[in-house]
C-alpha cells in the first residue's frame, strides 16, 4: 500500500484534502483502500460502491451508462 498511497499523495500534489473518487469492478476493493486511505489523513475520499458492473448497491456505472475514458497511462 505504501506506493499507492505515495502515488495518490502525488496526484493530488500533496493536498490530503482533494477529493478522491475510487471505483473498481464492484466496489470491495474500493472499500478497504477508502479505509486506507482515511487512515492516512485523506479527508474526501468517495467510493462508487456500486462499482463498473455493478453488486448489491446498484447496477453499476455501465449500465448506468456513465462515461468511459479509456486509461492513457495503463
Amino acid at each position: 500500500p505504501e506506493g499507492f498511497v505515495a502515488e495518490v499523495l502525488a496526484q493530488v500534489d500533496g493536498n490530503k484534502d482533494a477529493p478522491i473518487a475510487l471505483i473498481c469492478r464492484t466496489g470491495n476493493r474500493t472499500t478497504q483502500v477508502q479505509r486506507e486511505l482515511e487512515a492516512r489523513g485523506f479527508t474526501k475520499v468517495y467510493n462508487v460502491k456500486e462499482g463498473m458492473v455493478g453488486s448489491g448497491a446498484g447496477p453499476g456505472w455501465l449500465k448506468r451508462g456513465l462515461p468511459v475514458d479509456p486509461c492513457k497511462q495503463c
